[in-house]
C-alpha cells in the first residue's frame, strides 16, 4: 500500500505595511499555529502575490491598482514556515517590470524554494515543475488571468492562462 501524499496550496501573500518591518521572529512567533499544518504536508506551496525588491528605488510598470513588492525578507519567512515553493503566476508578480521579475528568480533560486508559473520569457515561465514525493512524480502547472504581468516572447512574468494549451499539457503529462 502507497503512502498518501499531502500537497498543501496555500493562497496570497506579501509583507506589506505593518508586517514589513516586522522582524523575522516576530512573523513566525505570529504565525506559529499554521506551522504543524504546513510541515505536516508532503510538500507545500504558497502564492508569492509580490516581486521580491532589494533595490532601493525600484520602478513600478503603469498599471491599475496597487504595485505589490516585499524584501527577501518574505523568502526567509516562507521558509522559516515550512514552505517548499512559491507559485507566482497572478497579477502582481511582474509589478516591477522584468527587473523585477529577474531579481525576484534569481533570490529564489539562491534561497534555495522550488518555484513555478513566472520566468525571463514566455517559455521559462511556462515551465512545469516535477517534483517526486513519496516515490510518485508530480507535474505542478501555475497560470493566471491576461492581466499586467503575463510575460511574452521578449519579456519577464508570469504564466498566462491558456486553457487549451494547458489541457493538452496536461494530457502529455499523464500519458507520460
Amino acid at each position: 500500500m502507497t503512502k498518501e501524499t499531502k500537497i498543501l496550496i496555500v493562497g496570497d501573500l506579501c509583507l506589506q505595511d505593518r508586517t514589513a518591518n516586522a522582524d523575522l521572529d516576530t512573523l513566525i512567533q505570529s504565525h506559529e499555529e499554521c506551522i504543524p499544518f504546513i510541515k505536516h504536508a508532503d510538500y507545500s506551496i504558497v502564492n508569492l502575490e509580490c516581486s521580491v525588491i532589494t533595490s532601493i528605488s525600484p520602478i513600478p510598470i503603469i498599471k491599475a491598482g496597487p504595485n505589490l513588492k516585499c524584501s527577501n525578507k518574505i523568502l526567509e519567512f516562507i521558509k522559516s514556515l515550512g514552505f517548499n515553493a512559491c507559485s507566482l503566476a497572478n497579477n502582481h508578480f511582474a509589478d516591477y517590470g522584468d527587473i523585477g521579475v529577474k531579481e525576484s528568480i534569481a533570490l529564489l533560486e539562491k534561497s534555495g524554494l522550488d518555484y513555478v508559473g513566472a520566468g525571463l520569457n514566455i517559455q521559462e515561465a511556462r515551465r512545469i515543475l516535477y517534483k517526486e514525493i513519496n516515490n510518485k512524480k508530480y507535474a505542478i502547472i501555475n497560470a493566471c488571468e491576461h492581466e499586467f504581468t503575463i510575460a511574452t516572447d521578449t519579456t519577464a512574468g508570469a504564466n498566462p492562462l491558456n486553457p487549451i494549451q494547458q489541457y493538452y499539457k496536461i494530457q502529455e503529462e499523464i500519458n507520460n
